[in-house]
């Protein structure tokens, strides 16, 4: 649990600083009024090796149970012989000189846009070193951590200012004028996160639909099913609030902002408990080892006593709560159209997610190893 709320955490620093970064090389007049604290980025900074230490504490534990050490004896090794050490060893030093420009650029009336993306070039760093000890790029090096880095960075970019945007604006004079250049940048981070997301999923999943039946595929599932509705909430920003601010422009979009920049924040934590979590590249040997998810366990048949493997199939129940699922989509377009609240249309949207949720991995069901293959 520890490393989930850590890893979910880190994602929210990187997106912090990363937003603040990225805003702060737009002219004034194409971004509202920013009030972004000190202590906040400077924090941000200063703690993202320290949120993502409990990963490399975690394999010195198990290296100093199982071979009967002195856990700083194991930490040493951890952090000088494996790469995950490394890693965190070239985290720690860009985030010290991160925070050095911090301390000495960040609160000057006009820093140069260049500070911007000098811290820019040192947060793409850091996401790269922790893409090189993630799942992606233990699976398939290379191209795992390609696209682990892209979805990374491009996740930052877009969630980190819609973050900073949402919570430390101090006003929306010119939320037109930062319309016009977000819209672009959250679609090419949308197109980037969707092409690599998939790409990931094939190497780390070895089923997709199979998966729902274990705790990683089930997170990836949620995942999924909550960038659809924070897409929904994107396109309702980008051009309904566009259209109300022509007609009003004392309207405030605040809690629209604020009520996506919660969806993506709930993205983040399901983010970090996937972290936690074996990968399903070999899912007969993962139930045969573990069992079905808690979850599962709890809500559904958990199949045949001896080895099992996941089937998917139409039935009754799972398709009554996808048809509600469908209809909370339908209420939460509606609600949108009747300009109802921000946060019922959350609400609402997170019943969405929920149905879906329970309908599709109900559609999965476990046979006897062998007599079903995945779908």
């Amino acid at each position: 649990m520890l490393i989930a709320i850590s890893n979910g955490l880190l994602y929210v620093a990187l997106g912090v600083l990363m937003g603040t970064a990225l805003l702060n090389m737009i002219p004034k007049t194409n971004r509202p009024e920013l009030h972004v604290p000190f202590p906040l980025v400077l924090g941000s900074a200063l703690l993202l090796p320290v949120l993502s230490f409990p990963s490399l504490l975690e394999i010195a534990r198990s290296i100093s149970a199982g071979r009967d050490r002195l856990l700083s004896e194991a930490l040493e090794m951890v952090m000088f012989s494996f790469q995950i050490g490394t890693a965190w060893i070239s985290l720690t030093a860009a985030s010290i000189a991160l925070a050095l420009l911090i301390v000495l650029f960040y609160r000057k009336a006009e820093a140069h846009w260049s500070i911007y993306l000098a811290s820019m070039a040192i947060l793409a760093a850091i996401i790269g070193f922790q893409a090189s000890v993630g799942h992606a790029a233990s699976a398939s090096s290379l191209i795992g951590f390609t696209t682990h880095t892209m979805h990374y960075l491009a996740v930052s970019v877009w969630i980190g200012t819609l973050f900073v945007v949402s919570w430390f604006s101090k006003s929306y004079v010119n939320w037109e004028g930062f319309l016009e250049w977000f819209t672009l940048i959250a679609v090419g981070c949308v197109v980037l996160i969707t092409m690599s997301g998939l790409i990931m999923s094939q190497i780390i999943t070895e089923s997709i639909t199979g998966s729902w039946v274990l705790s990683y595929g089930q997170a990836l599932l949620l995942k999924h099913l909550l960038f659809a509705v924070i897409l929904l909430f994107a396109i309702f920003n980008a051009f309904f609030i566009r259209g109300r601010l022509k007609k009003d422009a004392s309207f405030s979009p605040r809690s629209w902002l604020r009520a996506e920049s919660t969806v993506a924040l709930t993205i983040l934590a399901v983010t970090g408990f996937m972290t936690e979590q074996e990968t399903p590249q070999r899912i007969e040997r993962l139930l045969r080892s573990e069992g079905p998810s808690p979850l599962y366990a709890l809500l559904f048949d958990s199949g045949p006593a001896g080895p099992s493997s996941p089937v998917f199939s139409f039935h009754g129940p799972g398709l009554v709560l996808i048809l509600i699922g469908g209809l909370f989509a339908w209420l939460a377009y509606y609600s949108i159209k009747k300009e109802m609240s921000a946060w019922v249309v959350f609400g609402i949207s997170l019943f969405f997610a929920i149905s879906m949720f329970l309908g599709l991995i109900s559609m999965i069901g476990l046979e006897a190893a062998g007599t079903a293959g995945l779908f």
